[in-house]
Order: structure tokens, then C-alpha cells, then sequence
């Protein structure tokens, strides 16, 4: 497998959150072997070689049979969190080097690298991903939410041409300036509905990203194994910050939708209604006159971190039917990101999606 050199390497950490470095060796004994039942207690107890259980790629060792049965009985929490991913990267990427641990809250985290245990160890709720906590409101305010997005429904083609979509997908185009030097590459995000979703970063000599299937998840430098579920949870997360997805849930009612406010962007006069659906809560912003979703909000994965992420869309046009932005601008913690700048290339709605795209690996 090609590494990609450092400047690159940034990129994806910025564009995706994937990739730490290369996955550890498969089955490799992890946390210096050390018994994870002890670490979360707070005690560094060796484990016996002849006590062990593989979890993905890890064999952890334990000092007593009882510690390994408590593990069986639960091992989310005994575990490293998010099947070993550096969390000072994200959930998305990839397995960090299993001896490079730290226990936070009574949970094991892995890093990739010195710097990342550091920066996480500086302030660890910056970096733990977790599902949102769904909106509440008076019954009123769930009707305002419910006919809200029928309005949005409306604005992006009507009921009909949305019941008939089932695929999706856009060709990003990326511009990253460092320095006086400038690195471009290709994003697809593609998707057949209900929930098969994958997002694919192209540079060229390499290919990097995350395949969603509605039962297991994958990252595109696996080896065939999906996913922990905690990070195919988080993968649900992602697909559901998308309004389109947001919006064929809802009409297959698994949207809780509650309306928050009414505002203005710019001289605009929005409707906001907080949307949820599989741990996902994000605030959505309708014109209130021509029913298009001109912002989302949520509280997410920024890069490297957490963050109050808010994307603009604009420039909307009509592809077979379906009202869709062709402009999208974003800020983190208020602050605008537009470096790498962001071009909508092309968006295709019922065409055919290249197959390989969506094929778990082998």
C-alpha cells in the first residue's frame, strides 16, 4: 500500500477525518499486554499469554479468568473505543498503534501517533465522538417540525420526484493551498437509498474513504473486515447530516423533526426545526418562501475535533426533477473554512453508480 507523504496526509484529516497511519499488524496484542479490565479500573496489570480474546485486529490478555469473562459479558466498554481508531484523527481513521494508549472516563483511547495522545490527553471531550440527545418541544412545536419539512420537501421537488429517488451522487472538486503550492483532488459522495452510502477521495496514485452498507461499514484500506459498530454508528451519523438523506428518512418515518425558531440569514426569513434520526440531531434552516434548505448546523467532527460545524448552500438547480445547491460554504466554531475550496463539479440523480463504489471489500 502507497503512503501518502505528510502534506497529503493533511488533507484527508482536514477533508474526511480518515486515516491515521496503517493499520496495526492483524492480531496484534494490544495495549502492551496489559489486561483492559484492570486499565479501565485504573491499575496496570499484566495479562497472561494464555488468556486471550481477538476483537477486530487486537488480541487483549487478561490476568484472570474472570477478567476475561467480564470482557465477553461487555466488551464496548472494555475495548478500545471505536475498534482502536486514533480519536485525535476521528472515528474514520483507521487503527492507531495498539501499545499508544490512554484511559479517560474509564475507557480505553488509541492514538497514532506521540502528539495525538497529547493533544487528546489536553482536553479528551474535544475529540470523543458521541451520539446527539434528540430534540424535545411541546406537541405544537413537533407539528410546526413535521409540516416544516414537508414544506422542505416541497422546495426540493415535491414528493413525488423525492419517492422516486433512488440514487444520488455528487463529484466534488478540492483545491488545498499550502503555501505557494496548491494540491487538488476528487471527492464522489454516492448513494442508493435507502442507506447504502460511500464517500471516496481521489488524488490520483491514491484513493481514500468510508463505505456505509445498512448493516457494517468499511473503511477503503480494510481488509474485508467491517467496521466496530461504534464506528458504523458514527458512519449513520454522517449520512444523516445530508438533507437529502434527512428527507427520504422522513417520508419513510424515522425523523423526529421539532421547530425551533424563526430567523433571518442575511435578508432571508428562515424557519429552523431540529431534525433527528439514528443519533444525528441537526438544525435545519427553510426559506420560508421557496422551502429550500439553505443551512444546516450540528455539533460534529471538524477536521481534527469537535466542533459547531454550519454549511451554507446556494446556487440551486433543478437535476431531473430534484432541487439540489450547487454551492455549499462552510464554518467551524463560526469561523469560515474555505481552505481547501470546495467547487460542485456535477450531481447525478438516478443514473447509474459504478458498482465498485459500493461493493464491500474483499
Amino acid at each position: 500500500m502507497q503512503r501518502l507523504p505528510f502534506a497529503m496526509l493533511a488533507v484527508l484529516v482536514i477533508a474526511t477525518g480518515s486515516r491515521a497511519d496503517e493499520p496495526p499488524m492483524k492480531l496484534a496484542i494490544a495495549l502492551k499486554g496489559f489486561d483492559p479490565v484492570e486499565l479501565v479500573a485504573g491499575k496496570e496489570v499484566a495479562g497472561d499469554s494464555k488468556l486471550t480474546v481477538q476483537r477486530g485486529t487486537f488480541h487483549y490478555s487478561f490476568a484472570t479468568e474472570a477478567n476475561l469473562k467480564l470482557f465477553e459479558r461487555d466488551p464496548e466498554r472494555f475495548s478500545a473505543q471505536f475498534g482502536g481508531a486514533c480519536l485525535k484523527m476521528g472515528p474514520l481513521a483507521g487503527s492507531g498503534h495498539p501499545d499508544r494508549f490512554y484511559v479517560f472516563d474509564r475507557r480505553i483511547y488509541i492514538f497514532a501517533s506521540e502528539s495525538c495522545r497529547d493533544a487528546f490527553k489536553a482536553d479528551p471531550r474535544r475529540f470523543i465522538d458521541i451520539a446527539d440527545e434528540q430534540p424535545k418541544g411541546t406537541a405544537d412545536d413537533v407539528k410546526k417540525g413535521e409540516n416544516l419539512l414537508r414544506t422542505a420537501v416541497k422546495g426540493c421537488g415535491g414528493e413525488e420526484i423525492l419517492k422516486k429517488l433512488e440514487t444520488y451522487q455528487v463529484q466534488y472538486q478540492f483545491t488545498l493551498k499550502r503555501g505557494d503550492a496548491e494540491v487538488k483532488y476528487s471527492r464522489i459522495s454516492a448513494t442508493t437509498f435507502p442507506n447504502t452510502y460511500v464517500q471516496m477521495d481521489d488524488f490520483g496514485a491514491y484513493k481514500a474513504g468510508w463505505l456505509l452498507h445498512p448493516k457494517d461499514g468499511y473503511l477503503s484500506w480494510g481488509r474485508g473486515q467491517p467496521v466496530d459498530e461504534s464506528v458504523r454508528q458514527y458512519m449513520d451519523r454522517e449520512f444523516y447530516r445530508h438533507p437529502i438523506h434527512v428527507l427520504k428518512a422522513w417520508q419513510d418515518g424515522e425523523v423526529k423533526a421539532v421547530y425551533l425558531d424563526s430567523d433571518k440569514i442575511g435578508e432571508v426569513l428562515v424557519d429552523r426545526v431540529a431534525v433527528y434520526v439514528k443519533g444525528a440531531t441537526t438544525k435545519f434552516s427553510i426559506d420560508a418562501v421557496s422551502g429550500r434548505i439553505i443551512r444546516v448546523g450540528y455539533r460534529g467532527r471538524a477536521g481534527a475535533g469537535i466542533a459547531d460545524v454550519e454549511r451554507d448552500y446556494s446556487a440551486f438547480r433543478e437535476v431531473k426533477g430534484l432541487v439540489v445547491p450547487f454551492q455549499v460554504s462552510t464554518r467551524f466554531d463560526g469561523k469560515p473554512f474555505d481552505n481547501p475550496k470546495v467547487v460542485v463539479a456535477s450531481i447525478q440523480v438516478n443514473e447509474n453508480i459504478e458498482p465498485e463504489l459500493l461493493q464491500k471489500p474483499k
